[in-house]
């Protein structure tokens, strides 16, 4: 698998995972291939993306590689 990084919000995230006791799916988050494009588009408007990290997502699973 081709590692994907996305700019997903944790806590809204582990919030649906524990309510509901489903995967949090990433349809409404911005997907890069390139992890320096999605730091950029997560700095790029610090007000939308506030409590947001980029997430890289592979076949090891999932792992939040920077926060801001």
């Amino acid at each position: 698998m081709i590692p994907r990084f996305v700019i997903i919000n944790i806590s809204e995230r582990n919030e649906f995972e524990k309510e509901y006791q489903l995967p949090y799916g990433y349809g409404d988050c911005p997907i890069f291939d390139d992890i320096d494009d999605a730091i950029r588009g997560l700095k790029s408007i610090p007000e939308l993306y506030k409590g947001c990290a980029v997430e890289k997502i592979d076949d090891h699973g999932r792992d939040v590689v920077y926060y801001s």
